[in-house]
């Protein structure tokens, strides 16, 4: 619940198509996640590493993942 209520608080894009730039929330937890795969050995980013990479996050997500256990 809580998280959908975290996503639903998010920017939205809208309006007339064209590029579309990632916030620095996402562009940090992307790095992290690039981090983690390399240390693991990976070439490519898994989503179970972006999720852990979020559990870790101190932001909104993070916490709202915590408390969603």
């Amino acid at each position: 619940q809580r998280v959908n209520e975290v996503l639903e608080r998010l920017p939205k894009v809208s309006g007339q198509e064209g590029s579309v730039n990632a916030s620095n929330d996402l562009s940090r937890l992307l790095n992290i996640t690039d981090k983690l795969a390399q240390q693991r050995g990976d070439q490519f980013i898994a989503s179970e590493l972006f999720l852990l990479a979020a559990l870790d996050d101190r932001g909104e997500l993070g916490q709202a993942l915590k408390a969603a256990g």
